[in-house]
C-alpha cells in the first residue's frame, strides 16, 4: 500500500484533536473518548499501522503486565506498583495496551485507580491521575517517535512512499511482516549482489543469528529477518529503507551496530 504526506498529516491532524481531547477528559467524558481515540487508530489507514506496531511488542503482554502487579499488591488502595518494562518499546506497548484495555472495556479505569492510584474515590481525580501515571508520557512518546515519521517523509506533498516509512518501534513482529509484504517485494532467497564483501557480512550475522546466547525466539525472528533482507536485495530496485529498517530489527541489532552499518554502506555508498 502506498501512502502520501497528505495523507500521512491529515490522518496527523485527527489524532492531535482525538489525543487532545482525552487528555481534557473528566469522569463523564472519559470513556468515549478513549474509545473514539482507539477506534480511529485502529480504522486510519495511516495509524492501523502504528496500532499494529503498537501492540505486537516482543516481551510486552498487557495481561501478563497487569497480573503480575497485581499480584504485587500490598492490600491497600493504590497498593500495585505502577512499573512499566525499561525497554522504550516494551514500555510504550504497555502503556498504549492499558488504554487500548481501557477503551474496550477490558480494564475499567476505575479499577486502575484503586489498584494503582492513591487519589481515593473521587472519580474526576481517578482520571486526572490516570491521565498523568499513563496519557502523558504515553502520547508525549508518541509524539516524539511521530516526529521521527514525519522527518522521513518525501517533501512533496503528493509524493507516494511505502509502509517502511511508518516504522514507529522495532521490536515488532507485525512490522517485520509488513516491511517484507506490504511493498509487494519478492520473496526470492538470492541475494542480488557482485560485492563479496556484502555476502560475507551477511553471512557473519547470520552466525550471530544463531548464537546459544539468543533465546530460540529470538534466533526463528532472526533467521526470518535475515530472509526477508535477502529478499528485498534480491529485489529488482532493493530499498535501502526496508533493508535498514529490517535489519535494525533484529534481537541483537545493538551488538551488530557498525556491522549493519557497513553493510548499508556497502550497497549504498
Amino acid at each position: 500500500m502506498e501512502f502520501t504526506r497528505s495523507q500521512v498529516e491529515k490522518s496527523l491532524r485527527r489524532y492531535h484533536d482525538y489525543s487532545s481531547d482525552l487528555l481534557t477528559a473528566d469522569w463523564d467524558t472519559f470513556n468515549d473518548r478513549a474509545q473514539r481515540l482507539i477506534q480511529f487508530c485502529k480504522s486510519d489507514a495511516v495509524f492501523s499501522r502504528l496500532h499494529s506496531q503498537l501492540v505486537s511488542v516482543q516481551g510486552a503482554n498487557f495481561k501478563e503486565w497487569l497480573a503480575e502487579k497485581l499480584a504485587q499488591s500490598n492490600g491497600w488502595v493504590g497498593g500495585c506498583p505502577l512499573e512499566y518494562p525499561q525497554d522504550d518499546d516494551q514500555r510504550i506497548s504497555i502503556m498504549y495496551q492499558l488504554l487500548v484495555a481501557f477503551a474496550e472495556g477490558e480494564y475499567d479505569v476505575r479499577d486502575f485507580g484503586i489498584n494503582f492510584l492513591t487519589v481515593g474515590g473521587n472519580f474526576d481525580a481517578i482520571v486526572e491521575g490516570t491521565s498523568k501515571a499513563v496519557l502523558q508520557p504515553l502520547l508525549r512518546e508518541l509524539e516524539y517517535r511521530i516526529e521521527d515519521i514525519e522527518g522521513r517523509l518525501p517533501k512533496g506533498g503528493s509524493d507516494s512512499f511505502g509502509v517502511s516509512l511508518l516504522q514507529i518501534v522495532h521490536n515488532s513482529g507485525s512490522f517485520v511482516q509488513q516491511l517484507a509484504h506490504g511493498d509487494g517485494n519478492t520473496q526470492s532467497a538470492t541475494v542480488r549482489s557482485t560485492n563479496p564483501a556484502v555476502n560475507e557480512m551477511l553471512e557473519k550475522l547470520g552466525n550471530m543469528a544463531n548464537s546459544p546466547e539468543l533465546s530460540r525466539e529470538d534466533r526463528q525472528k532472526s533467521d526470518e529477518i535475515l530472509s526477508h533482507v535477502k529478499s528485498e536485495l534480491a529485489a529488482q530496485s532493493p530499498k535501502r529503507i526496508v533493508v535498514e529498517a529490517l535489519l535494525k530489527a533484529l534481537p541483537f541489532a545493538t551488538a551488530a551496530t557498525t556491522l549493519i552499518a557497513s553493510i548499508i554502506k556497502a550497497i549504498w555508498p
